[in-house]
């Protein structure tokens, strides 16, 4: 009998602890998938913002003139140190979509390259807008973060470009991503010896509670028997102390 007890108490606390956890594990995950995803928006949007700002210093050194007569040469012999530089693709083109320069092609390989006045980042950035897109590269074979604004002295002539592959993208992203999951594995971590600890009372307490029954059954009844009714257990065992008084004066 007692051993059936036993067992029957640990299934409980087993299934109380898992179900517990379960919740908690899940509502860290999905809190920390959440807060993953709003920091990397954030910090995608802050390098945006970074590469805008390169674009306007880029912008400012810029010989406008070549890019006026269409001067292709001139304009890459110019991008290409540039693009070294900062460690990033730069790409000039006119307002008719023509390539001038592109930091990452030789000069024979721009004078081949398609018109780029519908590319989704370049075609705003003809009209007199910032704009950015996400996505493949058919020149360099691998997905792309580019920013584009137009290139303008009071008349827009053209437009310029700045891009940086989503590998490097990703790698600075996951710079957010590891203290989050950390932090998410950590709770759990402490959760889990809450809840452990919290069961482990449980089961005491409920040891204790099947203790009193089998007293109260067997007749056993202490009159100085005192009761906690803060304590949902209490109740609960004096309730059953009451029922076990109860039958036994019938």
């Amino acid at each position: 009998m007692m051993a059936t007890q036993s067992s029957a108490r640990k299934k409980f606390v087993t299934k109380f602890t898992l179900s517990f956890l379960l919740i908690f594990i899940l509502a860290f995950m999905l809190t920390g998938f959440w807060v993953a995803k709003l920091l990397q928006q954030t910090s995608l949007e802050r390098l945006k913002d970074s590469l805008e700002q390169q674009l306007k210093i880029i912008h400012y050194q810029l010989p406008l003139e070549h890019v006026q007569s269409s001067n292709v040469s001139e304009m890459q012999n110019f991008i290409v140190p540039l693009g070294e530089k900062i460690k990033s693709r730069i790409t000039v083109i006119n307002k008719e979509g023509m390539v001038l320069a592109d930091s990452k092609r030789s000069l024979q390989q721009v004078h081949e390259m398609d018109n780029h006045k519908t590319r989704p980042e370049l075609a705003p950035a003809l009209r007199g807008q910032f704009a950015s897109s996400i996505r493949h590269s058919n020149t360099l074979k691998q997905d792309m973060l580019y920013v584009a604004m137009p290139v303008s002295d009071g008349e827009i002539w053209g437009a310029l470009r700045i891009a940086l592959s989503l590998g490097e993208v990703t790698s600075i992203l996951s710079t957010v991503r590891h203290p989050i999951l950390l932090t998410s594995m950590g709770g759990i971590v402490i959760v889990t010896l809450v809840i452990a600890l919290y069961a482990h009372r449980l089961s005491k307490r409920m040891k204790q509670i099947t203790d009193l029954a089998g007293r109260y059954v067997s007749g056993d009844f202490d009159e100085n028997e005192s009761f906690n009714s803060d304590d949902e257990l209490d109740i609960l065992a004096e309730s059953i102390y009451r029922l076990a008084r109860s039958s036994k004066r019938h």
